[in-house]
């Protein structure tokens, strides 16, 4: 993944090169490849707030298979990190960085992916998505406020990540349409 220059990030061990106010010429296309980056860390503390609503829907033992919930969460936390910013934001920058009309749609298909993922823990379909809108709602019927409360702030980053994600996604579309680029590779606009 190292294409140009150093190696500087993440900043604690750099594996890849990535600088966004380097190597994004235009002013409008640096905004979006920022405006994901900062989305990739909203997404990382929405699987941290996922996790401890999780942990506290444990102690009120609505479902019985809390525990391994809890190893669920914990392991989207590990694993979808890397898999948002590898699948999503890297290949938003690299398309934007190098004007690559596949990496784009790379990140086009990937973003809907997301926006359903997002969709599903936020309704709290999945286990380990403990901080769905089912199990907010099971915990204030059963009067675990505190739980509820976890579970609801969860909720509310979920679908704040999906509107920003979708508003995300339309801008690159425009921007991928204006540039001339089809979503079929040889495709004629």
């Amino acid at each position: 993944m190292n294409d140009v220059g150093k190696r500087n990030w993440p900043p604690i061990f750099p594996i890849i090169y990535h600088d966004i106010n380097v190597d994004i010429d235009e002013a409008y296309e640096k905004s979006l490849a920022k405006r994901s980056f900062n989305l990739w860390k909203m997404y990382c503390v929405t699987l941290m707030i996922n996790l401890v609503a999780v942990i506290a829907l444990a102690t009120t033992r609505i479902w019985n298979s809390m525990i391994s919930s809890i190893i669920l969460a914990a392991l989207y936390l590990l694993i979808l990190p890397v898999v948002d910013f590898a699948g999503r934001h890297w290949n938003l920058y690299r398309g934007l960085r190098t004007q690559s009309s596949l990496l784009l749609r790379v990140f086009l298909v990937a973003q809907v992916i997301f926006l359903i993922f997002d969709l599903l823990l936020g309704i709290g379909w999945f286990a380990g998505g403990g901080g769905g809108i089912i199990a907010a709602t099971e915990c204030f019927r059963r009067k675990k406020v505190g739980a509820g409360i976890l579970s609801l702030i969860c909720v509310s980053s979920a679908f704040a990540q999906l509107v920003l994600n979708g508003i995300l996604l339309i801008k690159v579309y425009k921007l991928f349409e204006s540039k001339g680029y089809t979503l079929l590779p040889g495709g004629k606009k």
